[in-house]
């Protein structure tokens, strides 16, 4: 869930703060690494975060090329990422499912 990703970057800046350590730079500096369930969840993801359509670009690009690939989908993504030479140094990666990852 899309808040729920917001609320654990926001807790994780303040606890850096509060012990010393430099907090990640502000979401709009991620690359998003998204599950492919289809262009609902990405758009979904994309509004939730305030992100824009160039952070979820390999996402996007995997989605249209291989469908939702369950859960193999984020490694997919993270190959596009890695390949395509355009990602952003910060990336954020998340998966929908029964429960909830951030990595």
């Amino acid at each position: 869930e899309p808040a729920f990703v917001k609320k654990l970057l926001s807790g994780s800046a303040a606890y850096c703060l509060e012990n010393g350590m430099h907090p990640p730079p502000d979401l709009s500096e991620f690359d998003i690494v998204c599950h492919t369930g289809g262009p609902l969840v990405l758009n979904e993801v994309a509004k939730g975060l305030g992100a824009d359509h160039s952070q979820l670009a390999s996402s996007w690009a995997v989605m249209r090329a291989h469908g939702n690939l369950s859960g193999a989908s984020n490694m997919a993504v993270l190959d596009h990422q890695n390949h395509s030479g355009h990602g952003r140094i910060w990336t954020v990666c998340l998966s929908m499912g029964p429960g909830a990852c951030l990595e």
